[in-house]
């Protein structure tokens, strides 16, 4: 997955948002080490799935399928 950059501890998740608008957001340590775990877990469950290749999603279903954005709560995040 291309959308994670960075040197740890000073990573940044590139997004896209409205109107196909990329942004890079910095994330905290704790929240790399959650991903790091996601990524490890994902792997597991779905070997087929190439981490590394910039367009596959970072966040996926129980089925392995890409999230859509009505999927992802959004309304009340600070």
């Amino acid at each position: 997955m291309a959308s994670i950059a960075g040197p740890d501890g000073a990573r940044r998740l590139e997004v896209t948002g409205k109107a196909n608008k990329s942004r890079t957001i910095p994330i905290d340590p704790a929240l790399e080490e959650v991903l790091a775990a996601y990524q490890v877990s994902r792997a597991a469950r779905f070997p087929g799935h190439d981490l590394d290749h910039p367009a596959t999603a970072l966040l996926v279903d129980t089925r392995g399928h890409r999230l859509a954005s009505h999927q992802i709560p959004h309304k009340g995040i600070p």
